[in-house]
């Protein structure tokens, strides 16, 4: 993977920064939904398990995406990276109170920010994991 295939990451990150007011409540709602879909499997309530799913889901999603190999498995790495990241900070943000309100969406707005560095760090990984295997 080269570094200019970066760019592809930061298409989705550009994505939810564009539409981070309306994004962050679309998804928002997704991420709560998975939440509750979680909490009807497991014997906790959707507001405990929100945090953690998040961070697992997040944590899985930069996985694949640092051993994709394929174009549309980058794109759909990243945009759930974006995605589970984002709802990560929202819902760390509404459980544990750490983080400042100043406007509606400066969660999205940090989680996208995370988000470029994370991958941008993944991306400078693979590159210099692909040199040294084709050396």
């Amino acid at each position: 993977m080269k570094y200019k295939e970066f760019k592809i990451p930061m298409i989705m990150c550009l994505i939810f920064l564009i539409t981070s007011p309306i994004g962050q409540w679309v998804f928002g709602l997704a991420g709560g939904y998975l939440s509750y879909l979680a909490s009807e499997i497991l014997p906790f309530s959707a507001h405990e398990v929100s945090t953690e799913l998040m961070l697992i889901l997040s944590l899985i999603s930069l996985i694949v995406f640092f051993y994709s190999k394929s174009k549309v498995g980058i794109i759909i790495s990243s945009f759930l990276s974006v995605f589970f990241l984002c709802n990560l900070v929202l819902f760390f943000s509404l459980e544990y109170r750490k983080l400042p309100e100043y406007f509606y969406p400066d969660k999205y707005i940090l989680g996208t920010f995370i988000s470029i560095i994370l991958l941008g760090i993944l991306t400078i990984l693979k590159n210099k994991r692909q040199e040294k295997i084709l050396e």
